[in-house]
């Protein structure tokens, strides 16, 4: 048990009832290292290809792509989202 502790909502006394060790391995340093440069790679890309994406437009040179029905399958200008 420790001694009191203040703090500004009153005191605090810790205790330990009991202690094990854990029943699991820790990875490798190396492992955890790898994991967490791919998510952060993976979240760098993703915001690389959201930032692409969102400036691309499709002009087409060839009126042949455009649909001559009364309901167009693309118009010109048309950004994809």
């Amino acid at each position: 048990m420790t001694s009191p502790l203040p703090f500004s909502e009153g005191m605090v006394i810790f205790m330990l009832c009991d202690k094990s060790m854990p029943g699991f391995q820790l990875p490798d340093i190396k492992v955890i290292e790898q994991a967490e440069l791919e998510k952060l790679l993976s979240t760098i890309s993703g915001r690389f290809l959201l930032r692409l994406q969102r400036q691309a437009s499709i002009t087409y040179k060839d009126d042949s792509l455009l649909a001559t029905s009364n309901q167009p399958l693309l118009r010109r200008g048309t950004r994809l989202a």
